[in-house]
């Protein structure tokens, strides 16, 4: 019966493990994000099928960007102790930025602007001009017929993995730190309830 089956083991060495992590968001992202590396990689050893692979390069690293955009924005939030969670009802990642933005002014308000700041002002931009909705890399023309990337003529495929990585270690290590700030608040609060005990 597990040969009818699409979502099951099989006869697979080794599966896939679902439900195991604090912090899925970060397992989502983190995903994304080495699957865009995968493909990056095996286009620049084998030396082709890029015209047809960048389309999923670059989905998968602007997936990345949206999620890890979101849990900034949710884990912020809930450190900063203010209402709401992450907009859930759209993918306009530079809305997504520009939402997050203030919140890490705030969490590091005494730290100053960040440098990377400026180049993910760019880069949120051309995203947003380019694929405003997180369908110009799915889908090869809009719900009116008109065509996606119309006006794209190349894209280097080393050159965007290595703006993501600036970006990515950045915004990866912004993610940490607020996992790290929200573990030693839940830590207090623990040891405070026990002190009144």
């Amino acid at each position: 019966m597990s040969g009818k089956v699409l979502f099951t083991v099989g006869d697979d060495k080794y599966p896939a493990c679902f439900n195991f992590a604090n912090n899925p968001f970060d397992l989502y992202a983190t995903g994304y994000l080495q699957a865009g590396d995968i493909l990056v990689e095996f286009v620049k050893a084998e030396g082709c099928h890029i015209d047809t692979l960048i389309y999923p390069i670059v989905f998968n690293y602007r997936q990345y960007l949206e999620l890890r955009l979101k849990e900034i924005i949710m884990k912020g939030r809930e450190l900063l102790e203010q209402e709401g969670r992450y907009p859930n009802h759209h993918h306009k990642i530079k809305d997504l930025w520009d939402t997050a933005k203030p919140i890490m002014r705030k969490i590091w308000e005494e730290a100053g602007e960040p440098e990377e700041f400026g180049l993910i002002d760019n880069i949120m931009v051309e995203f947003s001009d380019l694929d405003p909705q997180s369908d110009a890399f799915r889908f090869p023309e809009d719900k009116n017929g008109k065509a996606h990337l119309s006006g794209m003529k190349r894209i280097g495929p080393s050159h965007f993995q290595s703006i993501i990585h600036k970006v990515s270690n950045f915004l990866d290590g912004v993610s940490s730190e607020i996992g790290v700030y929200l573990e030693n608040m839940s830590d207090l609060r623990m040891n405070q309830a026990y002190d009144f005990e």
